[in-house]
């Protein structure tokens, strides 16, 4: 959280930096998320739904999944 404060610029008022970053709760976490307007995520099913249920613009890693992976149907580079 130090590092986020530090270097995103924050002072157009478009950026949130929720909590201290020392403790938290993963339904608070999830329920802020889905409230965002565009989500950033990494591999795995928490961020995948947040970024579902939020809408907007999300951002993922490219070519990442295998071939067959059922993960190909959720992530198009």
């Amino acid at each position: 959280m130090a590092w986020c404060r530090e270097s995103i610029n924050s002072s157009l008022g478009d950026v949130v930096f929720a909590g201290n970053g020392l403790q938290g709760s993963p339904a608070k976490d999830f329920a802020l998320l889905t409230q965002c307007n565009h989500t950033i995520i990494t591999v795995g099913t928490f961020g995948v739904w947040a970024a579902y249920l939020a809408g907007g613009d999300t951002v993922n890693l490219a070519n990442f999944t295998l071939p067959n992976s059922p993960f190909n149907v959720v992530f198009r580079p």
